[in-house]
């Protein structure tokens, strides 16, 4: 009700893992946006119950600004040294460390 998107979850009962499903028009930039914020708000949530944004799919675009938040900025110095090591032209998925 607080952002207007029709949302469903789905996920594995085994691990607790779930995965929100938006349901909006994606041709309608407002829409997008209301969904974004939502899940930024979901993500926000299961970090401050102790829980995590990674998934068996990864991080992704969406919630790369949200690590941070989760590992910490020691983490993302690391993560992105990582990246430096076995791509030091920044030619695989360039601009991301994610």
């Amino acid at each position: 009700d607080k952002w207007g998107v029709y949302t469903i979850f789905i996920g594995h009962i085994g691990d607790g893992n779930m995965h929100p499903v938006f349901c909006v028009d994606v041709a309608d930039p407002k829409e997008v946006d209301k969904a974004l914020k939502c899940y930024e708000e979901i993500c926000r949530m299961v970090l401050s119950l102790g829980g995590t944004i990674a998934a068996e799919h990864g991080i992704g675009i969406v919630k790369s600004k949200l690590i941070e938040e989760e590992c910490g900025g020691k983490a993302m110095e690391i993560m992105k040294a990582i990246k430096r090591v076995f791509d030091p032209n920044n030619i695989m998925n360039p601009d991301k460390w994610v």
